[in-house]
């Protein structure tokens, strides 16, 4: 089924199954002032949302659509798996995808396998960073920080000891962010 609840209610899901920001409402406006649109699949079951994924895709010269689905589809259990990969398939039609690239979350092997049962095939190809982590900040920062490697504990002292400032940041900040981003990047070529 096309995206048929609310944004509110998809990302509420995407919240509860754990699923990844790629899968958000909000990524999809990110997505959107790059050039790519963002459509849903959803499956709902007795009034409640159990699987789906939102797929980015765009136009490209002589080439066709592309899709991309980072961290879907975000499926409930394994009686859901067939029935989201089905719709995605159906989307790609509609949408005339020429190709998918899927990078599905961790986890995720009764999906995996229904799109292998569908025909997909597992490529070597990275298209995104493999070093995904996540972080509860509600434990003790003593805890987080044991969990660290010792080169990390040690850069993150260093930085303390030369008066480093972590804050939270607004809009104000973004050009900041930026300008890092692009030296980072220049710094890696």
């Amino acid at each position: 089924v096309p995206g048929s609840g609310s944004d509110a209610d998809w990302d509420g899901f995407v919240l509860s199954a754990g699923g990844r920001l790629a899968q958000t409402t909000p990524w999809s406006r990110v997505k959107a002032a790059t050039g790519w649109s963002a459509e849903r699949v959803e499956i709902w079951r007795d009034g409640v949302l159990v699987a789906g994924a939102q797929l980015v895709h765009r136009k490209l010269p002589a080439l066709g659509s592309l899709a991309y689905l980072d961290g879907g589809p975000v499926v409930e259990g394994p009686a859901e798996a067939e029935a989201v990969v089905e719709a995605i398939q159906g989307l790609c039609r509609r949408l005339q995808v020429r190709a998918l690239v899927v990078e599905p979350p961790l986890g995720a092997e009764h999906a995996i396998g229904a799109m292998q049962a569908r025909g997909f095939t597992r490529s070597q190809v990275k298209t995104a960073l493999a070093a995904t982590i996540t972080v509860d900040l509600a434990q003790p920062e003593d805890q987080m920080l044991a969990r660290m490697r010792s080169s990390t504990r040690q850069n993150i002292r260093k930085g303390e000891r030369a008066g480093t400032v972590v804050r939270k940041g607004d809009r104000q900040d973004l050009a900041v962010v930026g300008e890092l981003l692009e030296a980072t990047a220049a710094r890696q070529g």
